[in-house]
């Protein structure tokens, strides 16, 4: 299948939004309704973070596919990994930011976007902190990207303008993977380096990469992972994470989010009901587990408004978290 094959596929679906950033250059992304419908096909999954020079048929620069969590679809559920899935499967830390996607310009500089736009605050905040890190490598980052045709894909963690559920101290950029733009013309499947290579580039271009965390060799062992990184009060080497990214020989992905992540991302709903003096739903809340949560709901009363009135802006949970807890 040619590449002008898969973008007339990308725009004849209901589920796909292409938006064009100029320079011929579209940015294809599954819609809203897909993901309310779980619409998932291989038309869909493909479109996420995927840009594509309309011009001259080729990809600009891509992300992963669509990829789901845990037991969140029938191929996800855990019996149905331990089943199906390729061993050894190698878990990564998944840090809590933004999706930046990066690759080459024939003049050597850089291509930023986040992953669904080269425009806006996020692609230009991805820009400024990778090429900040990068320093006078940045036309030899470029260049090895483009020798390999590949996109270079990164959490951004940005506390001072995108706040999440956990704590970082200061902007950082974080190398999650280096995947082939195309492996053969028109060939969009999903082919990624190793983790050596990540690293190799990690110490060249003195970028951080993601964390190792385990490799897991058999279905007793991932079940027997899932159930540790999923217990209450579970930290990874003593600290609150968002969770794990797992993936198989096979190169298959699916996350694990911990359940103090779940737990206060729980808190955002409410967060903007009583923002809107809009019934609120306790429902998903752990009373049970987590004492402390009648404290948060008192806190959230008195600080939602006021924030929003402040910042206009819902209050960040970070910023929760030190309001009504103490460290």
């Amino acid at each position: 299948m040619t590449l002008e094959n898969i973008v007339n596929g990308l725009r004849n679906s209901p589920y796909v939004h292409e938006r064009t950033l100029g320079d011929y250059i579209s940015s294809f992304n599954f819609t809203r309704s897909a993901f309310w419908d779980r619409h998932w096909t291989n038309i869909t999954t493909k479109a996420r973070g995927l840009f594509i020079d309309t011009k001259n048929m080729r990809v600009k620069a891509r992300s992963y596919n669509k990829f789901f969590n845990l037991n969140e679809r029938r191929e996800t559920e855990l019996q149905n990994i331990c089943e199906t899935w390729e061993f050894p499967i190698t878990a990564y830390v998944k840090e809590n930011g933004y999706l930046g996607i990066c690759s080459w310009e024939e003049d050597g500089t850089l291509f930023c976007a986040s992953k669904s736009t080269a425009e806006g605050i996020y692609a230009e905040r991805f820009r400024e902190i990778l090429e900040a890190t990068l320093g006078y490598k940045v036309k030899e980052f470029s260049a090895a990207l483009k020798e390999e045709n590949l996109s270079a894909v990164f959490e951004v963690i940005d506390p001072l303008h995108d706040t999440h559920i956990i704590d970082y101290h200061k902007p950082k950029v974080v190398l999650l993977d280096l995947i082939y733009n195309e492996w053969e013309p028109g060939d969009l499947e999903f082919l990624n380096k190793s983790y050596k290579v990540l690293e190799q580039w990690a110490i060249k271009f003195n970028l951080e990469v993601k964390k190792y965390a385990a490799i897991i060799w058999s279905p007793e062992e991932l079940e027997e992972f899932v159930n540790d990184v999923t217990s209450l009060g579970y930290r990874y080497n003593g600290e609150w994470i968002e969770g794990f990214v797992l993936e198989d020989v096979d190169r298959r992905h699916v996350k694990i989010k911990t359940e103090y992540y779940n737990y206060w991302k729980s808190w955002r709903p409410i967060v903007a009901a009583v923002r809107k003096d809009k019934d609120i739903r306790l429902d998903r809340i752990d009373f049970k587990n987590h004492p402390e949560s009648e404290d948060i709901l008192q806190g959230i009363k008195t600080w939602a408004k006021y924030w929003y009135e402040s910042t206009g802006e819902d209050i960040p949970i970070v910023n929760l978290k030190c309001f009504v807890l103490e460290d």
